[in-house]
């Protein structure tokens, strides 16, 4: 199976709540942003929700539609 397709059936899985970088690494994908951005070049309606916290920022992606 693709890392594409691993990462949209992650996101599909979420129901909702999204996926971060933290949640990829664990399954052993490392550049999830680059497949997010393949996944939309697809076609896919994915948002990215910043998340705020002490250490810095980072994203949560959500698949819509």
């Amino acid at each position: 199976m693709s890392q594409c397709s691993d990462v949209l059936k992650m996101l599909k899985q979420s129901r909702g709540r999204g996926i971060t970088q933290f949640d990829a690494i664990r399954v052993g994908i490392l550049r999830l942003a680059a497949r997010i951005k393949d996944l939309r070049d697809a076609g896919h309606q994915i948002e990215t929700i910043p998340e705020h916290h002490h250490n810095g920022t980072h994203a949560r992606y959500v698949l819509r539609g």
